[in-house]
């Protein structure tokens, strides 16, 4: 086999192969020579540093790019390349360990210059460590090292939402899609801290433009209108839907009309009508109302009905009426007859005679006063006299109830026993009066009274009973 060097390197081969005892190059051949020191034959493969392992030196026809061809002797690795023997170079695609004065020990060398491949470009392994391949990226995972290939193999990426620090800097972000950033709202991407994010400023679709879901309750899809009935939010897509029926207003009473307003809700107003504004509404035959007149705001009950009114302007189903005036000769409020009565809207001037005057509460049952000569005898007297006045018929029946009645009520001390005395809270000496006497005695009579008082027989109060043997009867 030819081998080829320019005439500089020809000279420096020969002056080593001299030096060293080698056989000279002859005819542009180096013979003498059995190969590489280490080479296998193989591209490559690790120069093991057996120098009669090559071909002779020269020997490149035919042989593959980075078989072993150096002399013997020679330190420096020789490898063919494009069957010419050269001195081998980190990408000739000869792994050499040895270090020489023009080379350096290669870990590997796969001929190209393509980086991460197990073999990067400066004839190093692109790993020996999972730490070679540690990029410091917490999001994109934890890289490893296939120690066979020297390949870097890219880990598990975090779960979303990882707490990380942009690299380089102390910025706090979180994880997203293997890669550390720091969210915003708007990006459509859902970053820690928002419910949702579409990327959109619609805030009925679901996702409102802060980023926060447009509804998580019923309250929060109500409108401002309650008439068109609730709204309702589906849990699972976070939309409002429209009511399916319009509000509900009916009150269930037939004495309302029942409506909806607008942003007011339900309207349940009474059927009453008061047309003349009075306060008090038109009278109906089944919800009430009691103004008998109610296009005139003057009728009303309770309104007032002058003298003779031709009207019926309180609604109590007269016209105005003219009073009656009765004699009250005695000035207690009660008439004694009709006789001399006067019908009048003016109370007329004291009849001759008559000191009192006039009164309009009409005699009758329990309205007659039964002399009308004296004030102390009126149907409402509730005093008792001992006592007469002319005139009284019965005799002491001053309250006009037609008999005379006596103050207390009597008996005997045998079978009626006495009631006890006793105070009270206020220290009242209470108990029962009655006429100490055998039969009923008559009004105005001297008889025996026996009653409760209060004494002191040993300097203290005692309530006990006591007797006057000269009380008068008092009756009415």
């Amino acid at each position: 086999m030819r081998f080829t060097y320019s005439s500089v390197a020809l000279i420096a081969l020969a002056l080593a192969l001299g030096s060293a005892g080698c056989t000279v190059l002859v005819d542009a051949e180096l013979s003498g020579h059995t190969g590489d020191a280490g080479s296998d034959f193989d591209a490559g493969q690790t120069d093991a540093g057996d120098l009669d392992s090559g071909p002779p030196i020269g020997a490149c026809t035919g042989m593959a790019n980075g078989i072993r061809c150096m002399p013997e002797g020679i330190v420096e690795p020789f490898v063919c390349v494009d069957q010419v023997c050269v001195l081998s170079t980190c990408g000739d695609g000869a792994t050499d360990v040895r270090d020489g004065s023009m080379h350096a020990a290669e870990e590997c060398d796969d001929g190209n210059d393509i980086p991460d491949d197990g073999c990067d470009p400066d004839c190093t392994f692109s790993c020996s460590a999972d730490a070679d391949c540690d990029d410091m990226e917490l999001c994109n995972g934890a890289e490893t090292c296939n120690l066979t290939t020297h390949q870097c193999a890219s880990g598990t990426p975090a779960p979303d939402d990882t707490i990380c620090t942009i690299t380089g800097t102390a910025t706090m972000a979180a994880c997203t899609g293997g890669i550390c950033r720091v969210g915003m709202c708007g990006d459509s991407h859902t970053d820690l801290g928002e419910e949702c994010d579409d990327g959109n400023a619609v805030d009925t679709d679901g996702c409102r433009s802060d980023c926060t879901f447009t509804c998580e309750s019923d309250t929060e899809c109500q409108d401002t209108d309650p008439c068109n009935g609730n709204e309702s939010c589906d849990v699972a897509t976070h939309l409002c839907s429209a009511a399916a029926e319009p509000l509900d207003c009916d009150d269930m009473d037939p004495c309302t009309t029942d409506s909806c307003e607008t942003g007011v809700g339900c309207m349940n107003a009474t059927v009453l009508v008061d047309a003349d504004g009075d306060g008090h509404p038109a009278i109906t035959s089944t919800c009430g109302g009691d103004d008998c007149a109610d296009s005139d705001p003057n009728r009303y009950p309770g309104a007032a009905e002058p003298c003779g009114s031709t009207a019926d302007l309180n609604c109590d189903g007269v016209t105005g009426v003219t009073p009656t005036h009765y004699r009250d000769c005695d000035g207690d409020g009660y008439a004694a007859s009709a006789s001399g009565s006067v019908v009048a809207c003016v109370e007329p001037p004291p009849p001759s005679g008559c000191t009192g005057g006039y009164v309009q509460l009409a005699p009758g049952a329990g309205t007659t006063d039964c002399l009308d000569t004296s004030s102390l005898a009126r149907p409402n007297q509730t005093s008792f006299y001992s006592t007469t006045v002319t005139g009284l018929s019965p005799t002491y029946d001053y309250n006009c109830s037609g008999t005379a009645t006596r103050q207390y009520d009597y008996a005997s001390v045998t079978p009626r026993t006495f009631t006890e005395c006793a105070f009270d809270s206020r220290r009242s000496c209470l108990g029962t009066s009655f006429y100490h006497v055998s039969s009923a005695p008559a009004c105005g009579a001297t008889t025996t009274l026996s009653y409760c008082m209060v004494r002191r027989p040993f300097l203290v109060d005692v309530c006990g009973r006591v007797e006057t043997t000269t009380h008068r009867v008092a009756c009415h």
